[in-house]
């Protein structure tokens, strides 16, 4: 995979073709509720120590309140700053759809999650829609697709988390999609 959009391609670098976007059929683009797309590929990617998948989460969620996950993504640096050319990478915590709601004063669905520090200063930017929120498996250690970057107020701002889609809320229809 790659770490720098400004070097030189490695050859641990994969690049593919989308074949088709899938789009959810509730996709509210005005509310971003339902915010989330399959992206079809003409080639498989293949696995190897430096391209990996996350996995996907059970129906059932398996996040809590308070839980530590990461975000990565090249999308900007600061709020009206440049993109980055590195992928970066930053550890942010859930919160709740009511707390969320009283701090954004925005609708969260259950369809929607929210991720962030209080304090600011770590949070998704714009370039990073689309991109994962990962949490780790207690158990497994495995790390799970838990959501995904969807808006927000800003970047980074205090008192305003994230807001990702809910990968959990989309288990079915995604499952349904890959098996035909």
């Amino acid at each position: 995979g790659v770490h720098y959009l400004n070097k030189e391609m490695n050859p641990n670098v994969q690049i593919r073709t989308i074949r088709k976007i899938i789009i959810h059929p509730d996709a509210n683009f005005s509310t971003t509720d339902y915010d989330v797309a399959l992206l079809e590929l003409t080639t498989p990617i293949h696995y190897t120590d430096f391209v990996q998948p996350a996995c996907l989460p059970p129906a059932t969620p398996l996040f809590t309140d308070g839980q530590y996950c990461i975000i990565i993504g090249w999308g900007k640096i600061s709020e009206n700053g440049a993109s980055s050319n590195e992928l970066l990478k930053t550890e942010v915590k859930l919160f709740n759809n009511s707390d969320c709601e009283a701090l954004t004063s925005q609708t969260i669905t259950r369809q929607m999650m929210c991720a962030g520090v209080l304090e600011g200063g770590k949070d998704t930017c714009q370039g990073d829609s689309g991109g994962p929120l990962l949490c780790q498996d207690v158990d497994s250690q495995a790390w799970i697709l838990a959501g995904i970057v969807s808006g927000g107020i800003g970047c980074a701002r205090p008192n305003l988390p994230g807001i990702y889609a809910k990968t959990t809320a989309f288990s079915n229809w995604i499952t349904e999609i890959i098996n035909g």
